[in-house]
C-alpha cells in the first residue's frame, strides 16, 4: 500500500471527530513505519478538525505505527491500541476525541 492510499483511508476517521464542544487545541502527528511510510497530522482546534499530509513540528503528541496498526485502530475506533507519545494530558484528550467518532454499523454477511 502506498503512503497516499494509507493517508486517504486514514483521514476519514479523524475527520468524523465530534469536536463541536472541544474548545482547546491539540495537534497529533502520525508517523507511519514500514511499507508506505510517511507522516500526517490531525489537528483539532476550537471545534474543528483538520487532517493534512504534512509534518506538524510543534505537535502535542505523536503516534508511531505501521499502516496495518493505524488502519485497524482508526477503522475499529480502538485508539487504545495506538502508542501515543508526548503530553499525557493531550494524549488523554485525543483518545477521548477518537471515541467520539461514530462507529460503523456491522453489516450482515
Amino acid at each position: 500500500m502506498t503512503y497516499e492510499e494509507i493517508f486517504e483511508r486514514s483521514k476519514d476517521s479523524p475527520e468524523k471527530i465530534k469536536a463541536e464542544n472541544y474548545q482547546g487545541k491539540i495537534a497529533v502527528q502520525i508517523n507511519i513505519t514500514g511499507e508506505g511510510h510517511g507522516s500526517f497530522y490531525v489537528r483539532v482546534s476550537d471545534g474543528k478538525t483538520e487532517v493534512q499530509p504534512y509534518d506538524y513540528v510543534n505537535n502535542d503528541a505523536y503516534v508511531i505505527a505501521s499502516a496495518d496498526e493505524l488502519l485497524y485502530a482508526l477503522e475499529n475506533i480502538a485508539g487504545d491500541t495506538l502508542a501515543l507519545y508526548g503530553s499525557l494530558d493531550k494524549i488523554k484528550e485525543f483518545k477521548e476525541l477518537l471515541l467520539s467518532i461514530p462507529k460503523k454499523e456491522k453489516q450482515d454477511l
